[in-house]
């Protein structure tokens, strides 16, 4: 395990993850941060988002420790990795205590960024590292507990500067035969002295992963605060929003976490896939995530 004040330099930056887990009517994320803001000074984060209320704690930065080879962070003692999560964390606002056991991640088949990770410039690198796995614990939250018997569980993870200016973010698990996951981001994109809209997004679906994205020839047909629509080739993807719970968040600008944005951690949306102009699938979920920001 490395510090990440030691380990990182001295300059804007983020690292940070979001663990969602669900019991098919209740739904936890929580979000682990390393940050430095433009001064070089470096904190890290604890935010809980439930259906109720979103908390954030801030950490001294030797508090968090992270191990580059693979997914594992400790904040003050609390522990997120591959085998789940330990949490024992007690402020004057909030108290989390509990354990969580992850079955085995389902990674994409490959980078979600495509060849764009490879570019130096963009303000924010997206990673999924796992599109769904089991959950089984309980956490409790200010006196409230949260049970997870076969739950669901989703993990991604970002790295950067800030978020971009304009962007919108959804994922959503669901079973049938096999777990089933979609995750979309669409953004603005700064290049050089100009912008594009960009997107990336996986889906799991009955034992096979299909892929969407700017790299692969996808095209953003619309996308606002309630719905996206993305083409690419035979396939045709919506996402529409039509019912938000929505929670303020902590988000990076500069790599401070000073710009305030508003999540729905779990709220109702609809996803439909068509191939070839049929109906893969069309399904409406009331434990979606989905996110809109534009500055």
């Amino acid at each position: 395990m490395k510090n990440f004040q030691v380990a990182r330099k001295t300059r804007s930056n983020l690292e940070g993850g979001t663990l969602k887990q669900q019991n098919g009517e209740e739904t936890v994320a929580l979000i682990p941060a390393f940050h430095i803001d433009p001064k070089g000074f470096p904190t890290a984060s604890l935010q809980i988002v439930t259906d109720e209320a979103s908390h954030s704690v801030t950490f001294p930065a030797q508090d968090f420790q992270a191990d580059p080879r693979r997914f594992c962070v400790q904040i003050a003692g609390n522990t997120f990795c591959e085998k789940g999560i330990l949490l024992n964390l007690h402020t004057k606002q909030l108290s989390l205590t509990g354990k969580l056991h992850f079955g085995p991640f389902s990674p994409p088949i490959s980078d979600i960024m495509g060849p764009f990770r490879f570019v130096p410039f963009l303000q924010c690198r997206h990673s999924v590292i796992s599109l769904g796995h089991w959950v089984n614990g309980s956490l409790e939250l200010n006196g409230k507990r949260y049970s997870f018997e076969n739950g669901t569980g989703y993990l991604e993870g970002d790295r950067g500067r800030s978020f971009p200016a304009a962007y919108l973010w959804s994922q959503c698990s669901w079973q049938e035969r096999d777990p089933c996951c979609v995750m979309l981001a669409v953004a603005s994109i700064p290049f050089l002295r100009t912008s594009f809209t960009g997107c990336i997004c996986a889906v799991s679906y009955a034992g096979r992963e299909y892929r969407l994205a700017t790299y692969c020839g996808a095209k953003v047909l619309q996308w606002s605060d309630e719905e996206a629509i993305i083409a690419q080739g035979d396939s045709l993807l919506q996402i529409t929003l039509l019912e938000q719970r929505a929670h303020n968040l902590r988000a990076p600008s500069n790599g401070a976490m000073l710009r305030t944005i508003r999540e729905s951690p779990s709220c109702r949306v609809r996803y439909r896939l068509l191939k070839n102009g049929k109906k893969l699938f069309d399904v409406t979920s009331s434990q979606a995530s989905f996110e809109f920001s534009k500055k």
